[in-house]
């Protein structure tokens, strides 16, 4: 058994998410104070900022300037694209090596980038094949 901090009830210790760092292996909180307060509490700007953030270390904002700067349309294609981030969007391109962010592609390039896994031998060969069967 085991009081939660919030709701101040005794409980279960199931009814409690595991913690590796407490000292009992518990949350302080219930899981359903635990729900409640996330589900109160969530901000879908401010976890989607984190995600970027911690995913290619730069801000939204930089990512948004990098937007207007391509017109909000495909490094590659040049295809426009009215939303950042969201779905018919453009996306953060990056390198995989570096972690180095390169621009913003529609799903189609990023996917075909992706696909021959950013070689530019495999590209060119691309490009040769294109050349001699038009």
């Amino acid at each position: 058994m085991k009081s939660c901090s919030s709701c101040k009830e005794l409980k279960d210790t199931k009814d409690f998410y595991k913690n590796k760092k407490s000292s009992d292996g518990l949350t302080i909180w219930c899981k359903l104070c635990e729900r409640k307060y996330k589900r109160n509490n969530y901000d879908p700007e401010r976890d989607r900022a984190n995600r970027i953030k911690y995913s290619y270390g730069v801000s939204v904002k930089e990512i948004e300037n990098m937007a207007i700067s391509q017109h909000y349309k495909c490094a590659i294609c040049k295809k426009q694209c009215p939303k950042l981030l969201y779905k018919g969007q453009l996306f953060i391109d990056h390198d995989h090596n570096t972690g180095k962010v390169r621009g913003l592609l529609c799903n189609d390039c990023n996917l075909f980038l992706g696909r021959a896994f950013d070689n530019i031998n495999i590209l060119q060969n691309a490009i040769d094949y294109l050349k001699k069967n038009i």
